[in-house]
């Protein structure tokens, strides 16, 4: 009917732009949730607008409205615009010939409806978590590659989680300064300062770390569950993502307490964590500089 019909679209663009990614659809014999709707471009392209919408910071987005061409961009806008799309890019990519002779997932569907759902995942997989197939039939190496992506997650001031990709956009920056031989990081044109790369470093190295930490206790906790499950799930959780091979309905009382303080960390961690290192005085003194060998 009507009245449901636009009930379920209300709640279903919320859901997008906030990068919730809950559904409340009824299942059908096509499938449950989203799966029914792997073939209707019409249905997911507008899903995808309103999560880039959501996760790309309203900063960004201030910043676009009002300097519409690239030259006048912030560098912050540049560094999020540009590696965002590198990010779609990349994961629409690993998703197409991953799954595509997969019957689990996208092996039955047409080339158009293929490229479709593979850009649809590469948006939604990295921030909003929702998904036409189940990604506990997904292969290993999208399994592998897609925790990777919610790991980085949306952008500084937006309501996706991870660690940001204007983190991601600096680590990256730094590497690429650092293997031209510059002595800062350096990027179109611009200086970031250094102060602002360490506290990079610093949040993207403490979520790896407690990645590294999670990942041993759950594989004791829960030894029946497939290793790549538990990392994809874990990182989902630290990301605020949703998506989930379905594993946490397994889980043990302790699993599951882990994931809760995986999603409470990785929500407020990230934020916390920049607020914390951010400088509020200058420091009046320097230690002497002592070189270290590297490599």
């Amino acid at each position: 009917g009507t009245g449901e019909s636009v009930w379920q679209s209300v709640f279903l663009s919320v859901s997008a732009f906030n990068n919730a990614g809950f559904t409340i659809l009824p299942a059908s014999p096509a499938g449950s949730g989203l799966e029914r709707f792997t073939a209707v471009e019409s249905l997911l392209f507008p899903m995808i607008i309103l999560i880039i919408l959501g996760s790309i910071g309203w900063t960004t987005l201030v910043d676009i409205s009002r300097n519409h061409r690239f030259a006048r961009l912030s560098l912050d806008t540049k560094l999020v615009v540009v590696t965002s799309l590198v990010l779609w890019v990349a994961g629409a990519i690993v998703l197409f010939f991953a799954e595509f002779s997969n019957p689990e997932t996208q092996g039955g569907l047409s080339m158009v409806d293929r490229i479709s759902d593979s850009i649809f995942h590469s948006v939604s997989g990295r921030t909003a978590g929702f998904a036409t197939f189940d990604f506990g039939n997904a292969e290993d190496f999208t399994k592998l590659t897609y925790p990777a992506l919610m790991f980085i997650g949306g952008a500084s001031g937006s309501v996706a989680g991870g660690i940001k990709v204007n983190t991601f956009a600096l680590i990256i920056a730094a590497v690429i300064s650092s293997l031209k031989g510059r002595p800062q990081a350096e990027a179109y044109g611009r200086e970031i300062p250094q102060h602002q790369v360490l506290r990079a470093l610093t949040v993207g190295v403490l979520g790896v770390l407690f990645i590294i930490l999670v990942m041993p206790t759950l594989t004791l906790t829960e030894p029946d569950i497939p290793f790549l499950d538990l990392l994809f799930d874990t990182v989902s959780a630290f990301g605020t993502t949703g998506a989930s091979t379905g594993i946490v309905p397994d889980l043990s009382v302790i699993g599951k307490s882990i994931f809760m303080l995986a999603m409470f960390i990785g929500r407020l961690g990230p934020l916390t964590l920049a607020l914390a290192l951010a400088p509020r005085e200058q420091n009046l003194y320097r230690f002497v500089q002592e070189r270290v060998t590297i490599g």
